[in-house]
């Protein structure tokens, strides 16, 4: 608090001070107003001096706590990973899982389910229910759970869980960043190209697949806003102006660049968590379409508390808090529930 206000604390007491004893003074006749305007510049410069190093212990302090966050970076430890690479996956099959906190508290256990394109699921429970949790297991972010998790017929420890999320997977997270300046970038972030056009890919066809990215960001971007343009727009003016998007964007921005970005990846599994907690109804109502149409070949999981989500999907997993059997299934089409154990 003092970096950030001392400055213009110790500017306002000052020039009261010089206000109250210049005016004593001039009433006084033992001081002109020239003398009183020559005061004021010479405590301008005083003040300005003295701001000058505030500012700088305000920069220190900051300094100070970028470099204890590269430290905590730096020290973190490589993710430990398989060998097998898979480019395409079909089914996600839960064999008992369970997720125990340090103090040895379950937040679901005997977890089974297996996952398939051609449907929505969306995952639901109380707060703390460990929804985001299973969301970032799933997606091999979080590796200290007991069970299994099968990719097709792949074990998840025996997979490049880094090839999966760049190559199969597509992740939107509850509150995303966004880090960079670049619009384009923004939208294609870890859109992972086929290795044999990586390899082989002639000019024309890179600039085909470009102008296939383009295209798909403007159909996205119009199904979601209305008007491409208009949006892009928003976002090229803060660019210009250097402004950094992940402070100066609403939330509902970034989570609207956050699923196109999804949706531009064109992978075959795709996880949202709360993508519409920052979102307008109309906004919503557009990504629920976009879902019904793409869950037709791919496999869509979202973490939802949003009841137009829940009513949009096809299957509804409520994970509870609990040590024993922690969810329930429901088939909505079918009205119906299923529990595990």
């Amino acid at each position: 608090f003092f970096y950030y206000s001392g400055g213009w604390i110790i500017k306002m007491v000052a020039f009261s001070l010089m206000i109250l004893m210049s005016t004593k003074k001039i009433f006084e006749r033992t001081m002109t107003i020239g003398g009183l305007s020559s005061g004021i510049q010479y405590l301008n410069q005083f003040v300005d001096t003295v701001g000058f190093f505030l500012h700088f212990g305000e920069g220190w302090q900051n300094i100070l706590v970028s470099l204890k966050r590269i430290d905590e970076v730096m020290a973190l430890e490589n993710e430990i990973s398989g060998t097998e690479q898979l480019n395409s996956v079909k089914t996600i099959k839960i064999q008992n899982l369970s997720y125990r906190l340090d103090n040895g508290k379950y937040l679901f256990r005997g977890f089974n389910y297996t996952f398939f394109p051609g449907k929505i699921y969306c995952i639901q429970g109380s707060n703390g229910a460990g929804k985001s949790t299973f969301l970032t297991i799933l997606a091999g972010m979080e590796k200290n759970y007991e069970g299994a998790i099968f990719y097709d017929r792949f074990s998840a420890t025996d997979l490049n869980m880094v090839h999966l999320r760049k190559s199969v997977i597509s992740f939107v997270e509850q509150h995303p960043c966004m880090y960079f300046t670049d619009t384009s970038s923004i939208l294609t972030f870890n859109r992972v190209k086929q290795e044999t056009l990586a390899e082989e890919s002639e000019k024309t066809e890179d600039a085909e697949e470009a102008q296939e990215v383009i295209g798909a960001v403007i159909r996205h971007v119009t199904a979601l806003s209305g008007d491409s343009t208009g949006f892009l727009g928003v976002i090229n003016e803060h660019v210009k102006k250097a402004e950094d998007l992940d402070t100066i964007l609403s939330g509902g921005e970034k989570q609207k660049l956050a699923v196109i970005r999804a949706l531009v990846k064109d992978t075959d599994v795709l996880i949202l968590d709360e993508p519409t907690s920052n979102l307008d109804a109309a906004t919503v109502e557009a990504l629920i379409l976009l879902l019904r149409d793409i869950c037709k070949t791919k496999i869509v999981i979202v973490v939802s508390h949003d009841s137009k989500v829940a009513e949009s999907a096809d299957e509804i997993i409520n994970i509870s808090m609990a040590n024993v059997a922690a969810a329930s299934v429901q088939v909505t089409n079918a009205f119906r529930e299923l529990s595990y154990q």
